[in-house]
């Protein structure tokens, strides 16, 4: 429906709305629109998941854009109509996944005077208190992206931060609900740490031993006792903890990483520790890649992880987590 008086026109499309001064406007804001797709390509990726793949961020789908639009004279704002959380299930160990839903409204504005709002939502999930800003983020980038038509080379539906099977083929997803895959899943890790601790020089070598990780880490997160932890800090170490464990589902990863924290610290929230036990683990968890400067999983602390978890199964009676 399109409207028309002394205060402008207004194009009502249900989910598009186009408001402008007069036609002209409108037909600027086209245009500006136009030349900015003409500028923009493909996004690469600049971002790692814990689980091990790969996905261009919403940070590198925000910073291609802004010089474009600035040159275009045009500038974007989403907001947020709406959200819905709700309870998704609980995992074993008890921890109940939220799954939120955003409905948000991307504004494209030009310096003309015109306006076009577009409708979106998005989804996300989460076992602590992050599902909303999943999901608000989600819908912000895939709104940017179909607005721009900018290509990521990620396959559709295939950025679900929370989800195992994300960036998997759908062979691979069915793969997974026959019974010797979840067997298969349940099993140790194939890169068995040594069953002998050596020693040398009267000092043992890594892996360490459940017992001589724990005492080691209590020292290092005293010595560490001053440094503060920030919520970026913590939400590090969660996933580098949960990266030890990439083999498995988020789900027992996560369960692992309680399994750990509460061994070695006696809390099994990454809320619970202390600066320095935060510190403490992101050093041991973590090794710094030389010549990129990243950082990935510390492959002996796997090793030594996988310890601690099958000592807490035997302690509670089992013989493997399930």
């Amino acid at each position: 429906m399109i409207t028309q008086n002394e205060g402008g026109i207004v194009v009502d499309l249900g989910n598009i709305l186009v408001v402008g001064p007069d036609w002209a406007s409108i037909q600027a804001l086209n245009k500006a629109h136009a030349d900015a797709l003409a500028e923009i390509h493909q996004v690469g990726f600049d971002s790692k998941h814990q689980q091990g793949w790969t996905y261009a961020s919403f940070d590198a789908i925000a910073n291609v854009l802004r010089p474009v639009l600035a040159k275009h004279g045009l500038s974007v704002a989403p907001t947020m109509d709406s959200a819905e959380i709700k309870e998704n299930g609980q995992n074993k160990y008890g921890n109940i996944e939220w799954l939120a839903t955003a409905c948000i409204s991307l504004a494209l504005m030009h310096s003309g005077g015109a306006m076009r709002v577009t409708k979106h939502q998005g989804q996300g999930s989460d076992y602590s208190d992050k599902a909303i800003n999943k999901a608000w983020t989600v819908a912000a980038k895939y709104a940017l992206m179909r607005l721009f038509l900018i290509s990521t080379g990620e396959k559709d539906e295939n950025d679900d931060d929370d989800k195992a099977t994300t960036g998997k083929t759908a062979k691979a997803t069915e793969q997974e609900r026959k019974p010797e895959h979840a067997k298969a899943q349940a099993e140790p890790a194939k890169a068995e740490p040594p069953k002998v601790q050596v020693v040398v020089n009267g000092k043992p070598t890594r892996p360490y031993p459940p017992e001589t990780l724990k005492a080691g880490m209590t020292q290092r997160a005293e010595k560490a006792a001053a440094m503060v932890a920030t919520d970026g800090h913590r939400g590090a170490m969660v996933g580098a903890v949960e990266a030890l464990f990439s083999g498995d589902s988020k789900e027992i990863a996560t369960g692992k990483r309680h399994m750990v924290l509460k061994y070695l610290f006696g809390k099994d929230s990454s809320k619970e520790l202390t600066g320095g036990q935060v510190h403490a683990v992101l050093g041991w968890a973590q090794e710094k890649i030389v010549e990129s400067g990243e950082y990935a999983p510390d492959p002996v602390a796997a090793q030594e992880a996988a310890l601690i978890v099958k000592a807490v199964d035997v302690a509670a009676g089992q013989t493997s987590l399930l």
